[in-house]
């Protein structure tokens, strides 16, 4: 995360721990706050003192040299030795291998999960975590694990793993829905994929209804893969250029100019479910693709 962002949310926690016994509730608090800070530059906050642990990591995402982040990083846990996401920032940058990343993130996590099981905070917060704002960095590790589980084709583990961040955080602000429909789907889980879908029903979104369709395609139910496939069209604009894409096996150069960011309904969105999915993709790309194409071919005669 960017310092300025975390230093928002430090300052926020500030002004409500302040305003604590002002009889005003959680929204009210925040509401003020950002009227207060409205049109403040965020580095204000810096000035207030020294440099803290967010503007460290900052200047380790800077750092033009492997030993400078590593100093920017060290300096960061000086400040605040528990600090999640430098911790996270460090394994990466002090280990080559994904293998390595994954047992270090994967103690870090048992540790940091430990503690909040033996405090109680895990109990008390279940189910709205990333809502509490100090639960966020502890996500964002789950995340990074997740996706080193599947780089190393641990799609079980991706599956609990993504199964106990759902559980966690209900509202699943990181979107691991994505990811574990997916997994349901290359597992073929229709029970599992069915109980998802029902929790998180949303006729409009592209990728739930794609890992439904390549399920149905993997299970040879070729009328409701169709079906899937026909609903993400409605969806999605760019559906019949995505599968063409599919079908010619182009997919990696697109995937690999991918920006962070997409809008809803254009191809962006599915690029993104495909470099997020790989393992899929990888599975029955071609095949789908050949067999997508085909049917939202006929679908465009019959319109014609």
């Amino acid at each position: 995360m960017r310092a300025d962002t975390e230093k928002l949310f430090k300052e926020l926690n500030k002004y409500m721990e302040a305003n604590e016994n002002s009889g005003k509730d959680a929204c009210t608090l925040t509401e003020e706050f950002m009227n207060m800070i409205k049109g403040t530059d965020l580095d204000v906050f810096s000035k207030r003192g020294e440099l803290d642990v967010y503007d460290y990591i900052d200047m380790a995402h800077a750092a033009k040299t492997k030993k400078e982040q590593i100093e920017n990083l060290n300096k960061a846990l000086e400040l605040e030795p528990d600090n999640i996401d430098a911790k996270i920032m460090l394994i990466y940058a002090e280990n080559k291998d994904s293998m390595t990343h994954m047992k270090l993130l994967k103690e870090l996590a048992d540790a940091e999960e430990d503690k909040m099981i033996k405090s109680g905070f895990m109990e008390e917060n279940k189910g709205i975590f990333y809502g509490v704002i100090e639960t966020r960095p502890f996500m964002r590790l789950l995340a990074k694990l997740r996706i080193q589980y599947i780089s190393l084709s641990m799609l079980g583990a991706a599956r609990k793993l993504s199964e106990h961040m759902i559980e966690l955080c209900e509202n699943d602000n990181l979107g691991c829905r994505y990811v574990l429909m997916a997994i349901y789907a290359y597992m073929c889980d229709e029970k599992a994929a069915l109980k998802l879908w029902k929790k998180y029903h949303n006729a409009e979104d592209a990728q739930l209804l794609l890992s439904l369709s390549m399920l149905y395609y993997r299970m040879n139910d070729l009328e409701k893969a169709k079906d899937y496939l026909k609903s993400v069209q409605k969806v999605n604009k760019d559906t019949k250029k995505f599968i063409d894409i599919l079908e010619k096996e182009q997919l990696d150069e697109y995937i690999y100019n991918l920006g962070y960011a997409y809008r809803m309904g254009e191809i962006e969105e599915l690029f993104t479910y495909a470099s997020d999915n790989i393992f899929i993709i990888n599975d029955v790309g071609y095949e789908y693709g050949k067999w997508g194409k085909e049917v939202l071919k006929r679908q465009r005669k019959k319109k014609e």
